[in-house]
């Protein structure tokens, strides 16, 4: 459904790009044909609309394939790349050597290209006779070994086309059955595709509470202890020798409090907040780490902690209720739709968002867009909630609410735990434990 959409939403960029650019720059402009009461322009903008589609899907298609968006940027540029240099244009078909041949026939922009040019080479303005006896359209079209004839125009849109469909059926196909990398998420016994996953040793007990206002945000209470807990890094360049960034921290965090992880710049506050969390996908962590008195549990440890990245990445085009909402539907267990909607109204009142809910995320100011990231994390209704630097770069008044709304959250008997970086007074003054780093991950 959303490959779909994302097709559908699409096109209005597409129509407005393609007359807009197509009309008022490229195609006048550039002196192309206006002859045959202007069917060479009508037929090459309906050529520009399927083939816009076509890439922007093909596009979409291939980087669903890949967890790193670098490297599906890499992926993604070479196929770009493969298109222009096999398309006949910059290497033209007479010089293709006969083993890539097959990349000409088979890629989507070669088709384009040679419709575009057919387009324009084949109307009444290019039937000027040469000296040699040949129109002066064909003549072009030879010089670039470009194949001549209608038919290939009316080939073009049935390729290009079918990329469209090949590329949309493969992308719906991938989004229905993906699972989750075990760098992204630990995968248990029943976390294959379709399976629901069975009902591990969490270590926390299911205790029913009862807070007014907010019953769905109730959640089971966790502690979290740790001790000599070590993380060390590979040095670049330097075989069997490994940086240590975190040497020996203990500590324990309690449901009901807001705790500070404090130090200088250096100290290790995100990393130890990463090791704790399991965000770690790279070096090596030693230690105990307990969930209420039992070893932690990685496959469904992930299932009872929020985490709070310290930038805010968002839709800009949803409102604040629909990325609450959008973010309980995929993360919250809860089958009950009226149920979910309830819980997305629990989440903008505790975060004090109620008010702006139906207010676009681009529209909101800093602190606000920070309390629509917790919001997110809360959907899940999380029994831990790890904030890297939730103040970081607001103003005195807008630090101080986003505390306000930790302080809430704790409240709920919840584990929260954030790192800050110099509080004010006041801020500090609100937490309820401290954890202290020092240079050296100590």
């Amino acid at each position: 459904a959303w490959s779909i959409t994302m097709s559908i939403a699409h096109v209005p960029m597409v129509i407005i790009g393609d007359i807009l650019f197509l009309t008022l720059i490229v195609y006048f402009m550039s002196s192309m044909t206006e002859a045959d009461s202007m069917v060479p322009f009508m037929q090459l903008l309906g050529l520009n609309f399927v083939a816009s589609m076509c890439f922007a899907q093909c596009i979409r298609t291939i980087t669903s394939f890949f967890n790193d968006d670098v490297l599906a940027q890499v992926v993604a540029g070479v196929f770009l790349v493969a298109n222009v240099i096999f398309s006949g244009f910059a290497i033209s078909y007479g010089s293709l050597p006969g083993y890539w041949e097959w990349l000409y026939w088979i890629l989507p922009f070669p088709w384009w290209l040679r419709a575009a040019v057919n387009i324009e080479y084949l109307s009444s303005t290019y039937d000027t006779i040469m000296p040699n006896g040949r129109r002066r359209g064909d003549l072009y079209l030879a010089i670039w070994d470009f194949h001549k004839g209608d038919e290939w125009i009316g080939n073009a849109y049935i390729v290009l086309a079918g990329w469209f469909v090949l590329m949309t059926a493969i992308h719906v196909y991938k989004l229905t059955t993906f699972v989750p990398a075990a760098s992204f998420a630990h995968k248990g016994d029943g976390d294959e595709a379709g399976q629901e996953p069975p009902p591990a040793p969490l270590g926390v007990e299911e205790v029913h509470l009862q807070l007014e206002g907010a019953t769905t945000l109730l959640s089971p209470p966790v502690i979290l202890a740790f001790r000599n807990v070590n993380y060390f890094v590979p040095v670049p360049g330097k075989k069997d020798k490994d940086l240590q960034l975190l040497n020996g921290v203990s500590g324990h965090f309690l449901p009901g409090s807001l705790t500070a992880l404090m130090g200088s710049s250096g100290a290790g506050k995100t990393t130890l907040m990463d090791v704790l969390a399991s965000r770690k996908t790279t070096g090596r962590a030693e230690g105990e780490i307990m969930v209420n008195g039992h070893v932690k549990d990685e496959v469904t440890f992930s299932r009872i902690i929020g985490y709070v990245e310290q930038s805010d990445i968002h839709n800009i085009h949803t409102t604040v209720r629909e990325a609450v909402y959008f973010a309980t539907t995929l993360r919250n267990a809860e089958p009950d739709a009226a149920r979910k909607a309830q819980h997305v109204r629990d989440v903008l009142l505790m975060l004090e968002l109620h008010h702006i809910a139906d207010i676009m995320v681009g529209s909101t100011s800093a602190e606000q867009r920070k309390r629509v990231t917790m919001g997110v994390e809360l959907a899940a209704n999380p029994s831990i909630l790890f904030l890297d630097e939730p103040t970081s770069g607001l103003d005195s008044r807008g630090a101080n609410l986003v505390t306000e709304v930790m302080v809430k959250i704790a409240k709920a008997n919840k584990t929260v735990v954030c790192t800050i970086h110099q509080p004010s007074a006041v801020i500090f003054s609100q937490f309820h434990s401290l954890l202290l780093l020092k240079r050296g991950g100590e």
